[in-house]
């Protein structure tokens, strides 16, 4: 059999940063560079702790514990790699690690084909039993923070709003639905940047709609619900949208989707309707809220409370989520 070729080398050094590879394996020096791209931290300004970014934290993860101690680091919203890096780099500096799920996509991160933290977080109870079907047990939910105080208005309770308008959150069911209720002002909100194809696909959909307004993006989110009567969240994702307890937060109805991330925030506190419910089940749960002056009036108080639910309330989430840490590294201290 032929002898494999020999391993590639470098006829000149390789410099990168303040790397210099003279005489090694093609192989080991893209790996030195790897390791190296993105990991250049810079301060992120305006928070009450210390914070950092970075391109790629895996990368960033080993100066920083070399400077600076650490009980236990949470992890989220990375890519399975990155996640096997810092899992392993954690485990070898024998710091505690805490996989905190937001994305149903990343299940697999944790599960049998992954790599299991020391204490497994989801930031929805959906995503919790997802990551048990998938052999992730045990998610504590603990709901991610949202800052209400920056959201609540109150509303002039004018027009549906629509946050974000793009397929994955229900565009299709937003644009049906302002057809068949030309008496009802929508604001489509916008939130995502999109590219010029999906500029000009939105552009010619609203184009035939005139109670329908597109709204650019804005830095504060009050003027996205100063007039809203109702918010429309039809998302086709399981992820717990934040739109939802910023409308609550000003006793402002949802109608949204059954997507069980959804589902779970808008409670009592609007209308849920099945995302393969035929299009007269949003006509007719937007009618009861737009046309009923008592039946909106009712689910307004009923959000109103649903608003003010422990699971909303940034202290009490906050204290939820320290308790679960220090249980964590309590149970890793004590003698076994």
């Amino acid at each position: 059999r032929p002898r494999p070729a020999p391993a590639r080398r470098l006829d000149a050094p390789v410099r990168a940063g303040r790397i210099a590879v003279v005489g090694r394996p093609l192989r080991s020096a893209i790996d030195v560079v790897r390791t190296r791209v993105g990991r250049r931290r810079r301060v992120d300004p305006g928070r009450p702790y210390g914070a950092w970014r970075a391109a790629q934290p895996e990368h960033a993860l080993g100066a920083l514990l070399a400077t600076d101690r650490f009980d236990a680091v949470v992890v989220n919203s990375v890519d399975r790699p990155a996640w096997r890096q810092i899992r392993a780099r954690l485990a070898a500096a024998r710091i505690p690690s805490v996989y905190y799920l937001r994305e149903r996509t990343t299940i697999d991160h944790v599960g049998p084909e992954g790599v299991a933290p020391d204490r497994l977080l989801a930031n929805a109870t959906g995503h919790a039993d997802a990551a048990d079907a998938s052999g992730a047990p045990g998610a504590v939910v603990i709901p991610s923070i949202v800052d209400l105080g920056a959201s609540r208005v109150e509303s002039t309770r004018e027009r549906v709003v629509f946050v974000n308008p793009v397929p994955l959150f229900g565009l299709d069911i937003a644009l049906v639905l302002a057809a068949a209720r030309p008496d009802v002002p929508f604001t489509f909100a916008r939130s995502w940047p999109l590219d010029p194809a999906a500029e000009a696909e939105l552009g010619a959909a609203v184009a035939s709609l005139p109670n329908v307004v597109v709204a650019d993006r804005v830095d504060d989110v009050r003027d996205v619900y100063s007039a809203a009567r109702i918010v429309l969240v039809p998302y086709r994702h399981p992820g717990r949208p934040r739109v939802v307890a910023e409308a609550q937060a000003s006793a402002i109805p949802v109608i949204g989707s059954d997507a069980d991330g959804t589902a779970e925030a808008i409670g009592p506190g609007g209308t849920v309707v099945p995302l393969d419910a035929p299009i007269d089940a949003w006509v007719a749960a937007l009618g009861r809220l737009w046309d009923d002056a008592d039946e909106y009036a009712r689910v307004v108080e009923a959000t109103r409370v649903w608003g003010l639910r422990d699971d909303v309330d940034p202290e009490r989430v906050v204290a939820r989520f320290e308790a679960t840490v220090r249980e964590l590294l309590a149970n890793r201290e004590a003698p076994s």
